[in-house]
């Protein structure tokens, strides 16, 4: 058999907020998910609940961008991107949603930000 997991997605729309704490602007708690589904599976589940709603554009190398989440749209002339941050410490993946496996238990943070400036 295989296993279950639990996986809560937070957005924070605030541009450049520059934290990863609460307050988010939305909260989806997205439950019973096949444990090797990656993030952008786990996003779609959320996305045919009605809770969530987001735009991708599609690589062929890798795989999924998101830009725009609960109609909030990253504008890349302007170099922001929504950036996807997780495991315990919240820090930036190194994968993009079609590649990013999450862990039960896993809370991931959308936060639409600046490239090129680092980090939180």
């Amino acid at each position: 058999g295989y296993s279950l997991k639990n996986v809560s997605i937070m957005v924070i729309e605030e541009l450049n907020a520059k934290r990863k704490t609460a307050p988010y602007d939305n909260t989806v708690d997205v439950l019973d998910l096949d444990e090797n589904l990656k993030l952008i599976d786990v996003m779609e589940t959320a996305k045919q609940s009605g809770r969530l709603t987001f735009e991708k554009k599609m690589h062929p190398l890798w795989g999924a961008s998101i830009t725009s989440i609960d109609g909030i749209k990253a504008d890349s002339s302007k170099k922001q991107y929504w950036q996807i941050l997780g495991g315990k410490d919240l820090m930036p993946t190194s994968f993009g949603a079609s590649s990013y496996t999450p862990y039960d238990g896993e809370s991931i943070v959308f936060s639409i930000s600046y490239m090129g400036f680092g980090s939180l």
